[in-house]
């Protein structure tokens, strides 16, 4: 069981203790559960697994949190860490993207830095000096604090 799990279910488990039953965070439990598992088919679409070592699907947000609602987006990005294959890296953010939003799944914000490819280079090699970004700030800051892993083998 995941660390966040473990969490969610703690707490639950505090309120069945205590003769409460909190349905709001039930539920976004279940949501949460629901949406990583369809995010998973989105990387295993076809049979194949778009993810490789040298890179990963990285989710924030509501589902990294495991407090998806009905009105939650999909806060995403690609995570290069190793070997750049831009026309391969592009091509499977685009694959991702477009299969998101087959199944359905509310886009990230248009302004923010989610949806698309995020190189760990820029992420360690930019940090605090005069090419450092609001954008690399957020995505650095959001991995530390709130970001989970989709894999295609079943495990995030």
């Amino acid at each position: 069981m995941s660390q966040e799990n473990c969490n969610i279910e703690s707490l639950i488990q505090f309120g069945r203790n205590n003769g409460k039953h909190w349905d709001a965070i039930s539920n976004a439990t279940e949501l949460t559960k629901t949406d990583k598992a369809t995010i998973q088919s989105v990387i295993q679409a076809d049979g194949l697994d778009y993810l490789s070592e040298d890179n990963d699907l990285v989710v924030f947000g509501s589902i990294a949190r495991g407090e998806v609602t009905s009105g939650s987006d999909v806060d995403w990005t690609l995570l290069v860490d190793g070997q750049v294959n831009s026309s391969r890296n592009f091509q499977m953010a685009s694959l991702i993207q477009n299969g998101l939003k087959n199944k359905k799944m509310k886009d990230p914000g248009p302004n923010g830095p989610f949806g698309n490819i995020t190189f760990s280079h820029d992420l360690v090699h930019y940090i605090g000096g005069q090419d450092d970004t609001n954008h690399n700030l957020t995505q650095r800051s959001l991995l530390l604090l709130e970001s989970a892993i989709i894999s295609g083998n079943g495990n995030h």
